[in-house]
């Protein structure tokens, strides 16, 4: 029988999230039992960096609601310095028999056109770099 002393062995998964799950499969094979093998995952030996990963991935979040909070109010002043210009169109409108929500649903239209607009200008110039630096 050959004798081998080993002081770690390492075992990569593709996901790192399943290295618990990998553990406890591994640590209870007859193998590692018969090895007298210690099993334990990246979470275990570093909680630090667990800690450092789940704190970045809150920040994801954060800045998620920033960037679409100063997207929205970039969106809502055009809107509102565009029906503020047009008052005088939107007078002459009403004065001419237009219904006040006929011009509400003429300025929703607007700016839906304008968002379909933007987003589509958005991933024509997102999705290209998106894909190159995934790659």
């Amino acid at each position: 029988m050959l004798n081998f002393q080993w002081d770690e062995i390492a075992v990569a998964t593709a996901d790192p999230w399943v290295a618990d799950d990998t553990a406890v499969r591994l640590g209870s094979t007859q193998a590692s039992r018969d090895l007298g093998l210690e099993v334990a995952s990246w979470t275990e030996l570093n909680p630090v960096i667990l800690d450092f990963v789940v704190l970045t991935e809150s920040f994801y979040y954060i800045i998620f609601v920033i960037v679409f909070g100063i997207a929205i109010f970039g969106v809502a002043n055009t809107m509102l310095m565009s029906t503020y210009e047009r008052r005088r169109e939107i007078a002459v409108m009403l004065a001419l028999g237009a219904r006040p929500r006929a011009i509400v649903w003429t300025v929703l239209y607007e700016a839906a056109a304008m968002g379909g607009v933007a987003l589509i200008f958005g991933l024509v110039i997102s999705l290209p770099l998106m894909f190159w630096w995934n790659v």
